[in-house]
């Protein structure tokens, strides 16, 4: 029941920004253990990221250095989450956007 309930938190407490340090790493753990888990965060990421305003997506996408044709919102979630997930992205970097986490977002 416990796994099933930090299943569901872990997109609402990471896309929300809301989230403690100590929270942070524990749901890191989570992502980095389960596949299934990652992919479900991503999945969230994705279903809230599709919504945003086209000049915010012009903006990530130059960000990104990603094409015209390139899904924005999927690579992003991709790429942030997975950076997550793999530890190279710090609560530090998350909270901060520090240029870790742009280099990952950029695929670097």
């Amino acid at each position: 029941m416990k796994i099933k309930k930090i299943a569901v938190l872990v997109p609402v407490l990471m896309l929300s920004g809301c989230v403690s340090e100590t929270e942070y790493n524990r749901l890191q753990e989570v992502m980095n253990g389960s596949p299934a888990a990652r992919q479900h965060v991503i999945n969230e990421c994705y279903a809230k990221t599709i919504k945003a305003p086209a000049h915010e997506t012009a903006n990530v996408r130059r960000i990104m250095n990603l094409g015209p044709k390139a899904n924005v919102q999927r690579t992003f979630c991709t790429r942030a989450i997975n950076g997550v997930a793999s530890k190279r992205i710090t609560y530090r970097d998350y909270v901060n956007k520090t240029p870790n986490f742009i280099r990952v977002i950029q695929g670097r």
